[in-house]
């Protein structure tokens, strides 16, 4: 029975699975040909086509069954439904198609047939087709939602399925989410998150976004979040924000992103106001964050944000309710910046700020409006600085300060931090308040260094908020309170006291002020915040105190400040009738005194011309106490400053030549009141430049210059003991000069008034006498000029209205001169016969030598020249009793002879008085011309000739013969002597007549007279 039973049921499970068969055989056939019938009906051939792919897919063994029972569901539902073949099967076909040659998609496929193998009622025909429609986009090109104006894409693992709801859905994971257009492109990185897509809405769990435009860099980090992808553009609110590029930190808040032509995009913004970022590098800044593409701000809600960050132990604070980051540079405008160290501070409240990283500088610009009035305040030299831009090199450490200067006033002004007039006091007043006073009541029982609102200070003075807050902002210009803007609150100083106190006289205020100038462009100074010095520039007025005039006169109009208030210069003082000069002076505002350095110098003022005296005090350490130091004001007038204080040696010269006074340390008190009448100074006169015993006193004489004399009653030696001398010394800015007698080892003189200078004697000198070193070529002058050099043992003695006497017996009219080996000598040598003029004579114990010399030989009676001549060398030997004299260029000239003489040399014998010629080659003939004879006189030759000036007779030997005109005459014995300068009768001569064609012919034994012009007169044949 129990067999019967199981057979019973596998017959008709059977008989059931048969006809289920059938039936699907019959729906199989019965929508396949459905297909080709409705196929017929298509106009479009791209319809056509891909039905009929269709078919033969779906007829095709590649197919299993099961796909194939659930296609024939699917068309059994489009059929009962009685959907339209071109709009829904035929996005069928396409969407099996692409499905069907991606195998990736073969198990999306089952999914696909299964849902729309479920109840129809769960789905409208149009969700139907924007099913078909979207997945065959996402299948075909990975986008979930295309339009005109955007896309949306995405890449990735997921899964197809439908929710709780039967809603299709994909699951996606790490997938990439992108929306995109023609001109712009969002990426959602590492998306994990469901899309629906009846709702076109995508549900994301979490995913991120890399952001990098140039050297902007960050990420957005997202957790469940909503986008509707019916939109080009979406918002997060649950998003994280890194950045790691330009500055560093993070922070929660709303992200929003859209496709849009412009840099603004995509946006974030921070929920905490109070999130700590570093900047660039080593910039801090607590504040939220908000993003706008490349452009990053920084800010706190209605409050200031404080930038901080330390650079080389300087620290740097910017205040400012948003900061902005854009490319490589940090900008803040009404900002707040203070720049500080141990050493003291830079600050202005009310400027715009400006970073930039490429080459890492700051500029700070000073701000119109009444806060901007405010100076920047130096407190590392205690200076309130009127200047508009600072330019701060973090590299080099320096800080540049620019003002700019209008057409018609290119002054900058720079003050004291404690500067006082009663002007300013009036500035300060109202007509129907006075601030400085409502101040004063208010801080009656309040402490400094404590905030105080601007409602307090209102409801105590019973004023209006807004007229209390332009008061405040009046009293920050004079820097009695720091206002912080953003809190509405402020910090009273104590200057407001001193500076109430100065207007009653209680207080010893500053009356210290710069005006320097300034062009467009021009740097007005320049700090190093390492070595907190200030250099500043183009300085034309300062002020030190109101007591009395003082006049500072920096060169090229430079200031070098060192601390509070002190500053190196290079320049001149001026103090009364009292001007001083120096490389290095220092003003010292602690002490309140201009100290000098070495090498500083101190003269003097004519009242009358206003012209500096030509006398200079030279010293190394000395102070100008201008005032008492309760007494900077200047207000007190009854004391005797100011005061100069000398405290080392210091030394006197003339118009900067070489020292001549040693001066003892000294002090002058009321230097705006002295009368320099009344003044001396003390010390010992320098000879040489070397320090004497002499102790005497300076005085000013009546051309305004320190002047001495000094009365020598014994003998003192100068120039290291070379040099002796005896009586009276005047030194006066024309030198210091001598008068009375001098004596060293060569020679002795006097003088009524001769120079002493550093290694040199010189001036005009009397009975000057050679000594020991020149004995052997003694000299002797009465009256000239002497030019010493006892150091080098060189001297230039010129004779003046008598003429020097060397050797005992010869006069020499010129200049005598010793280089140290050689006496020499240029002038006129004379003796009692002959002239030499050279301009260089040379004089030794037994030897003249001249060179380049004119000499004559005279008669002694008529002085009349024997002979001439001139660029000649002459030698004489003082041992002997003959003169050589060489020619050069020019012939020797016989005036008494009416002769011109060229021979190389001529020998002056002295005793026989004679004047033999000759060449230095014998064999060579010299020429003789006889100027009477002749148009243009007479030449003739012959080997030598000598002149007898006793006799005036001229004897030429080894004469050539005459040339006459076609004759020759040839003397007898070829020689003759000529006297008075016409020729002799020639005796016993003989003609020689020139022949061409035949032998000359000779006439021998004649007597013949040569007449001047030429013609042969015969006497004797």
């Amino acid at each position: 029975m129990a067999m019967f039973s199981v057979q019973k049921i596998i017959f008709f499970s059977l008989i059931f699975s048969s006809i289920t068969l059938c039936q699907e055989n019959v729906n199989y056939h019965a929508r396949k040909l459905e297909i080709k019938q409705a196929s017929k009906l298509l106009d479009n051939k791209e319809d056509k086509k891909i039905t009929k792919e269709f078919i033969r897919v779906f007829s095709s063994l590649s197919l299993s069954s099961e796909v194939k029972k659930n296609i024939v569901q699917v068309l059994q539902s489009f059929h009962d439904r009685g959907l339209q073949f071109n709009t829904y099967y035929i996005n069928f076909f396409k969407l099996f198609l692409l499905i069907h040659d991606k195998e990736e998609h073969y198990d999306t496929l089952k999914k696909i047939l299964e849902y729309l193998s479920l109840d129809t009622n769960l789905y409208s025909n149009s969700d139907l087709k924007t099913f078909l429609i979207k997945l065959r986009y996402f299948v075909d090109s990975n986008i979930l939602n295309k339009n005109q104006y955007f896309t949306w894409e995405i890449n990735g693992d997921y899964n197809f399925s439908f929710n709780e709801s039967k809603k299709p859905i994909f699951h996606f994971h790490l997938a990439k989410l992108i929306l995109y257009n023609s001109y712009d492109t969002i990426v959602l990185n590492n998306t994990n998150g469901i899309y629906h897509i009846f709702d076109n809405k995508f549900d994301g769990f979490s995913g991120d976004i890399n952001y990098v435009n140039g050297d902007v860099n960050y990420d957005i980090s997202f957790a469940d979040f909503s986008l509707d992808l019916n939109k080009k553009f979406f918002q997060i609110q649950n998003a994280k924000f890194v950045s790691n590029s330009k500055f560093h930190g993070s922070s929660s808040g709303v992200y929003k992103d859209k496709l849009v032509q412009t840099n603004n995009y995509p946006k974030f913004k921070s929920n905490s106001n109070d999130e700590l970022f570093e900047i660039f590098e080593g910039m801090q800044i607590n504040s939220g964050v908000e993003v706008q593409g490349n452009t990053i701000f920084f800010y706190k809600n209605n409050i200031a944000s404080s930038l901080t960050f330390t650079d080389d132990q300087l620290n740097y604070s910017i205040d400012a309710f948003r900061f902005k980051l854009s490319k490589a540079k940090l900008l803040a405008s009404n900002a707040k910046f203070l720049i500080y160290n141990s050493d003291g501070s830079l600050s202005h409240p009310f400027v715009n700020f400006e970073y930039n990283d490429n080459n890492k500088t700051i500029l700070i610009d000073r701000l119109t409006g009444t806060r901007g009035l405010n100076p920047i305040r130096n407190r590392f030299h205690g200076l309130n600085m009127y200047v508009d831009r600072l330019e701060i090199d973090l590299v080099y450490d320096q800080c540049l300060l620019f003002h700019y200067a209008q057409a018609n006033d290119p002054r900058v002004l720079i003050e004291s931090d404690t500067y006082f007039d009663r002007s300013r006091f009036q500035d300060l007043l109202r007509f129907d308040v006075n601030p400085i006073i409502l101040l004063k009541n208010f801080m009656v029982n309040r402490e400094f260094g404590v905030m105080y609102s601007l409602f307090e200070f209102s409801y105590h003075a019973n004023l209006d908020v807004n007229t209390i807050l332009d008061l405040v902002l009046d009293l920050e210009i004079f820097g009695f309170l720091d206002y912080d803007s953003s809190l509405e609150k402020f910090i009273v100083k104590p200057w407001y006291l001193d500076f109430l106190n100065s207007e009653k006289g209680e207080y010893d205020y500053d009356s210290f002020k710069i005006e320097t100038l300034a062009g467009v462009g021009d740097t007005v100074a320049n700090i190093d915040l390492v070595l907190n010095e200030m250099d500043l520039f183009g300085v034309q007025k300062i002020n030190l105190t109101n007591r009395f005039n003082i006049s500072l006169s920096p060169s090229m109009n430079e200031l070098k400040f060192i601390g509070n208030k002190d500053f190196l210069f290079k320049g001149d003082v001026y103090v009364g009738n009292f001007a001083f000069s120096g490389d290095n002076i220092l003003f010292n505002y602690h002490d309140f005194s201009l100290d000098f350095g070495s090498r500083s110098l101190l003269t003097f003022i004519d009242n009358i011309d206003n012209k500096k005296s030509s006398s200079f005090i030279h010293f190394d350490d000395a102070n100008l106490y201008l005032d008492t130091l309760s007494n900077k004001s200047g207000s007190d007038l009854l004391n005797d400053y100011p005061k100069l204080f000398v405290s080392s040696q210091a030394y006197l010269s003339y118009n900067n030549n070489p020292v001549n006074f040693s001066i003892e340390p000294f002090h002058i008190n009321y230097l705006t009141e002295s009368s320099l009448e009344n003044i001396s100074f003390l010390g010992d006169l320098h000879l040489d430049g070397i320090k004497t015993d002499l102790n005497t006193k300076l005085y000013l004489d009546s051309t305004n210059n320190l002047s001495s004399s000094i009365k020598l009653d014994s003998v003192i030696t100068i120039y290291k003991n070379i040099v002796d001398f005896k009586g009276f010394l005047n030194l006066s800015h024309l030198g210091l000069f001598a008068t009375g007698d001098f004596t060293s080892d060569n020679f002795s003189f006097s003088s009524r008034n001769i120079e002493i200078k550093s290694g040199e004697i010189i001036g005009e000198v009397d009975n000057l006498r050679s000594r020991a070193n020149f004995k052997e070529t003694s000299f002797v002058l009465t009256d000239g000029l002497l030019n010493y050099f006892p150091y080098e043992n060189t001297f230039l003695i010129k004779s003046k209205s008598d003429k020097l006497l060397l050797y005992s017996k010869f006069n020499f009219d010129g200049d005598l001169y010793f280089d140290g080996v050689n006496l020499n000598g240029s002038g006129i040598f004379e003796s009692k016969q002959i002239n030499i003029n050279a301009a260089h004579h040379y004089f030794s114990e037994n030897n003249i030598m001249s060179a380049d010399a004119t000499m004559s030989i005279f008669n002694p009676f008529s002085l009349k020249n024997y002979i001439a001549s001139k660029g000649l060398t002459v030698e004489q030997n003082l041992l002997s009793d003959s003169i050589y004299v060489f020619r050069s260029n020019h012939s020797f000239e016989l005036p008494m002879l009416n002769h011109i003489v060229d021979f190389d040399v001529f020998v002056y014998d002295l005793t026989l008085q004679s004047i033999a010629f000759y060449n230095n080659d014998p064999y060579e003939d010299g020429k003789l011309i006889n100027t009477q004879y002749g148009k243009r006189g007479f030449e003739y030759q012959a080997l030598n000739a000598n002149y007898f000036i006793e006799k005036n007779e001229f004897c030429i030997y080894s004469v050539f013969p005459l040339k006459l005109k076609k004759i020759l005459l040839q003397p007898e014995s070829n020689q003759f002597c000529v006297k008075g300068g016409d020729f002799p009768i020639f005796k016993n001569s003989t003609l020689i007549k020139d022949r061409k064609l035949f032998k000359d012919k000779l006439y021998n034994h004649i007597d013949v007279k040569l007449n001047k012009s030429l013609k042969v007169d015969i006497i004797n044949n």
